[in-house]
């Protein structure tokens, strides 16, 4: 009876033994799939996440827009801008954008912001300040660390992560001083908008992948555990 007893004492412990082992390899390797996971989709250039075309409809100015939209759009307003509309980017995610134009000087502004601005984030804030010479070419300056930079034929478009309405407009004005600007109303503003958005899009879908922007991306990720402290976990 006792060496029964011992036996049946002897496969419970050996069923909890496998039960618990069972369980730490399970949430081992679930940890080190979603750690792959994170780690491809931190490989990935939020760029080639956006669409190719987006096209602005119009909505009422008078939405109410969270508390960093409208701090942004304050200072904004302060430099001189004056809104000519908002618009709800449509194709390319949610987000606004209102289009503005300085009251003295013909320069634009297009001012986005996504929804979790609504929250108060200013990081969801961004902003580009443009003008549009008599020739048709587009001069502009964005602040969006991750919008595409091109200098085409018709367009200039700059990519300054610190740049700020107030340093974006002195470098633009000063830019063009002396030329003819064409003065932007709302259907041009949409207009130039949209077709600057196709431009760098297609420049973006046009360039193959380098493993160099992969190397650099993997680079600026946090760096995984050693495999002794994954052991530990």
């Amino acid at each position: 009876m006792m060496l029964v007893l011992k036996v049946i004492l002897g496969v419970l412990i050996a069923l909890l033994l496998l039960f618990y082992v069972g369980r730490w390899w399970v949430r081992r390797w679930f940890r080190n799939k979603v750690g792959q996971t994170m780690a491809a989709v931190g490989c990935m250039d939020p760029r080639d996440q956006q669409p190719a075309r987006i096209s602005l409809s119009a909505i009422d100015a008078q939405v109410p827009v969270g508390p960093a939209a409208e701090a942004a759009w304050s200072q904004c307003h302060a430099l001189g801008f004056r809104a000519l509309g908002d618009f709800q980017v449509e194709s390319g995610g949610p987000g606004r954008l209102r289009a503005a134009a300085h009251k003295a000087i013909g320069i634009g502004l297009a001012l986005h912001w996504a929804d979790d601005a609504d929250d108060g984030n200013p990081a969801a804030v961004h902003f580009a300040v443009l003008a549009l010479t008599g020739g048709n070419r587009l001069l502009a300056i964005r602040n969006d660390p991750d919008e595409t930079a091109l200098d085409a034929a018709g367009i200039r478009w700059r990519v300054d992560p610190a740049a700020t309405p107030s340093s974006a407009l002195a470098l633009l004005s000063a830019e063009v001083a002396g030329q003819t600007l064409r003065a932007l109303d709302a259907p041009l503003f949409r207009a130039v908008y949209e077709r600057a958005f196709a431009a760098r899009a297609d420049q973006r879908l046009a360039r193959a992948p380098q493993r160099a922007d992969f190397d650099a991306r993997i680079a600026t990720l946090p760096q995984a555990p050693d495999a002794a402290a994954r052991e530990r976990a």
